[in-house]
């Protein structure tokens, strides 16, 4: 049998060398079609990447953690930035790091000229793994981590050039704080960042620290998490580690280990509020569910500062409904108490599933103490019971979503309509970025639309040189079949002839494929004030191959002509001698 194999290989070759005219241009369309496919295939493959691992790892990241925190407008602000990094290692898999964001929108001032502008904090390790997508012009990415009198800014070149400054120069940036407050700093240009798109020439990167100082935010505080996972590309499972993590933020009730005073007297209570403010069937379920021995609801929602007391924490401080007593506690990142004067505006039996020491306030007083100021122990309210209900929970999390369209109208309903406390959102680029992702679905199509252009005319190819050679080599056949070869050495013949060819001109084809790249990634072009920027890495086309898809477009390619010059050869294999003989070209 190996006998055989050489045989027919030797002779293949040898027909393949007489044949060489027609050989050579079946060859050079095969390597046409693989270097195009290596090129085109490189390019969608760089394009996702960018969308999945550039441009939507600095949107959103790839799952996205926000809160809402309004009381008379909206402030995106997450209070207790360390727990939800906890429970985000504890639910997402595969979590290659989790940023912390920190932005706000401004007008700057530069030398006579004005610029709107977003900072943006940064973190010394964010400015390492992303220093290879943006170029320096002039200065050092790092001076922003330096300490000097004025903060560092890097600023992209077309800003700069706007603002018409340039390094070591001063701009002033008007801004408020999370809590409406003027802000105006004055700001050092330590950094020029070569400008790559418009989307990004706004941008400005300065400290995370410092900027948190000019928001008036604390050092556990952020603006949301984005959270980049090592599997980005698949959707299913990133999807499913965020729903996971929703589960996962279930509220329990806002309670506080508090202490109350009053008369020399000290007490340590739970403290929960109730949402008598914000919900009257909540209010109506705290009138009849708790036991009132003095006051009632009515008291509570009327005024802020107001507390109900448990029959035996009433007892214990030797108060009664009207007295004032001294509600306070340790937050969990402020050295001060939290300490409020607060009227007893009602006295009830001790709550089935509480303890005796329990205490009820207004929503209304959390929403001014408990969220800026979170407990360092928190108080836990029963699971179930008939109180549930008409607790205020820690905070309320969003529905989740499916595309950036019921996004977009979740947020514009939150926009619209008046509530106080915490909101969370749990979000994938998928969601937020779907119409940018989109973009990859199109760009695939392309790819796979000329994949399927290039099957149909290596199969036309292949078909047409088989039927040609077969017409011109049928004596030859004949000759053949009269020695004694058989049908099956005849077909492999031909077979093996188009399969040499086939594989020799893909490994020229995928050789000439990477030289293209190559060359294409010579080329600069200049879209700083184009959105086609975004598609560019350092102002260069991106091609990123893929051994999967190659080697996948290498067993396509061959598999084809393997495939036509078998059912091809067959025919020829199957001629009758004396036809064959017969035939004159």
């Amino acid at each position: 049998m190996l006998r055989n194999f050489r045989v027919i290989s030797k002779i293949s070759l040898r027909n393949l060398v007489r044949q060489r005219r027609r050989n050579i241009l079946l060859g050079v369309c095969i390597t046409i079609m693989m270097s195009i496919l290596v090129v085109t295939t490189s390019f969608t493959n760089g394009l996702t990447d960018i969308i999945f691992n550039k441009l939507m790892l600095y949107i959103t990241g790839h799952i996205r953690v926000s809160s809402t925190e309004s009381t008379s407008s909206l402030s995106r602000v997450t209070r207790d930035t360390p727990r939800l990094i906890e429970l985000i290692k504890e639910n997402v898999a595969d979590v290659q790091r989790i940023d912390e964001t920190i932005s706000v929108f401004g007008r700057a001032i530069g030398n006579r000229k004005t610029a709107l502008l977003m900072l943006i904090g940064a973190t010394q390790s964010q400015g390492e793994e992303n220093s290879g997508d943006f170029v320096i012009d002039a200065g050092d990415f790092n001076d922003i981590f330096k300490e000097d009198l004025y903060p560092g800014v890097v600023l992209f070149k077309n800003t700069a050039k706007e603002l018409n400054v340039k390094l070591n120069d001063l701009i002033y940036v008007k801004f408020e704080t999370i809590y409406k407050q003027p802000q105006s700093p004055a700001l050092k240009v330590v950094g020029i960042i070569r400008s790559e798109n418009m989307f990004m020439d706004m941008a400005a990167l300065m400290d995370i620290r410092k900027l948190k100082t000019f928001l008036n935010m604390k050092a556990e505080e952020s603006m949301g998490l984005n959270v980049v996972v090592n599997h980005p590309g698949d959707r299913l499972r990133t999807i499913l580690s965020a729903d996971r993590l929703y589960a996962a933020l279930k509220p329990e009730a806002a309670g506080v280990k508090a202490s109350l005073t009053a008369r020399g007297k000290r007490v340590s209570a739970d403290v929960f509020a109730l949402k008598v403010k914000s919900d009257a069937a909540a209010r109506k379920l705290a009138g009849s569910a708790l036991v009132w021995r003095a006051g009632g609801v009515e008291a509570l929602q009327k005024d802020t500062n107001t507390i109900a007391l448990s029959a035996s924490t009433a007892e214990a401080l030797g108060v009664r409904a009207g007295d004032k007593i001294l509600y306070s506690y340790t937050p969990k990142y402020v050295k001060d108490q939290v300490e409020r004067e607060l009227a007893v505006a009602g006295v009830f039996d001790d709550p089935a599933g509480f303890k005796p020491e329990t205490a009820f306030a207004p929503d209304t007083l959390f929403y001014e103490t408990y969220y800026r100021n979170l407990p360092k122990e928190p108080a836990a309210a029963p699971k179930t019971g008939a109180l549930e209900k008409a607790l205020l929970p820690e905070w309320e999390l969003l529905p989740r979503t499916a595309d950036t369209e019921s996004s977009m109208k979740k947020m514009q309903e939150l926009t619209r309509t008046k509530w106080d406390g915490t909101k969370i959102d749990v979000s994938t680029m998928y969601e937020t970025g779907s119409m940018v992702l989109d973009m990859s679905v199109i760009l695939n199509g392309i790819s796979f639309a000329a994949v399927f252009i290039l099957f149909i005319i290596s199969i036309i190819g292949i078909m047409n040189t088989m039927r040609m050679t077969i017409r011109e080599r049928t004596r030859e056949i004949g000759t053949n079949r009269a020695i004694g070869m058989q049908r099956g050495a005849v077909r492999n013949v031909f077979v093996f002839e188009v399969l040499y060819l086939s594989l020799f001109a893909c490994v020229v084809g995928t050789i000439l494929g990477f030289g293209l790249i190559a060359l294409f990634r010579l080329f600069t072009f200049d879209m700083s004030d184009n959105a086609f920027g975004m598609f560019l890495v350092k102002q260069h086309l991106y091609f990123l191959p893929s051994a999967f898809a190659i080697v996948f477009c290498f067993l396509f390619i061959n598999g084809i002509a393997l495939l036509v010059a078998f059912l091809t050869a067959r025919r020829a294999a199957n001629l009758r001698v004396a036809d064959a003989l017969r035939h004159y070209e």
